[in-house]
């Protein structure tokens, strides 16, 4: 459902503009061989595509949240799970955008949003006592819940202004083409299932997606954008106060979020 922009949702535009990159560049080699204190599990489907070479998820191994990333946005591996998944260049090509790559959508900043956005979920996560399964589930949906907007056309991404109708129509694809992109990875399906429903009503997901759904909203809220300014904790939590009682996120889970912000500023 997402955060009212001046009547709209708020065009969460994350991807911040870099130099040009490559396409013919080395994918990253991901999380292969890599261990660290973070488990994540996939499915059953132990490759993915890249050209004619198949790089191994290695089920076993512990991957951190920002190496997923990293892999997920080179642009050889987006473009390659475009051509496994034609659905994806149907879906754009019926809103009039060519199915293509922003790499200019592409940065180290792309990080800042959804780092702020795990940080918060799993703060949300620990006030709220989940299981260690389900805060690593987490943090992987929430570094990867605007993966979609790789596709976005910047000049909508990024639009300073309102966004007309049909621009509105475009940006609503990124969560259901995060998903379109994720699912031909192997990625585990309750982790494509935040992707594709993060924006969606409280009383349609369970309490991940209320989670993330609230962390995102309370992330963007208090960044500068190219469409607004930085708001006060005040106002954001004033905001989702009143979306709580419209319904549209959980009042449980802006409790947490505000118990959790007040115990780190005590």
């Amino acid at each position: 459902m997402g955060i009212g922009r001046l009547g709209q949702n708020f065009n969460l535009g994350l991807f911040s503009s870099a130099a040009g990159v490559n396409k013919n560049a080395n994918v990253n080699p991901f999380y292969q061989n890599t261990v660290t204190k973070d488990t994540f599990t996939h499915s059953n489907n132990t490759s993915n595509p890249i050209g004619n070479e198949k790089l191994s998820f290695n089920i076993q191994g512990l991957f951190p949240a920002k190496q997923l990333l990293n892999a997920y946005t080179d642009v050889n591996f987006v473009e390659n799970l475009m051509d496994e998944n034609p659905s994806i260049i149907k879906m754009l090509n019926d809103k009039g955008v060519d199915a293509q790559v922003y790499p200019e959508n592409i940065s180290e900043t792309t990080k800042s949003h959804l780092e702020e956005t795990t940080a918060y979920a799993l703060d949300i996560a620990n006030e709220m006592g989940l299981s260690k399964a389900d805060k690593q589930t987490l943090e992987q949906a929430s570094m990867l819940h605007d993966f979609g907007k790789i596709l976005i056309p910047t000049e909508i991404l990024n639009k300073p202004d309102v966004l007309n109708k049909n621009e509105k129509e475009i940006m609503d694809l990124h969560s259901e083409l995060g998903y379109e992109l994720l699912k031909t990875t192997g990625m585990n399906s309750r982790v494509l299932n935040l992707v594709k429903n993060h924006h969606s009503p409280a009383a349609e997901t369970d309490t991940l997606g209320q989670i993330l759904s609230v962390a995102d909203i309370y992330s963007a809220l208090r960044e500068n954008r190219s469409y607004k300014s930085s708001m006060s904790e005040e106002d954001a939590f004033s905001i989702l106060d009143q979306k709580a009682k419209n319904g549209e996120v959980s009042a449980e889970v802006v409790e947490a979020l505000k118990n959790s912000v007040m115990a780190k500023a005590a």
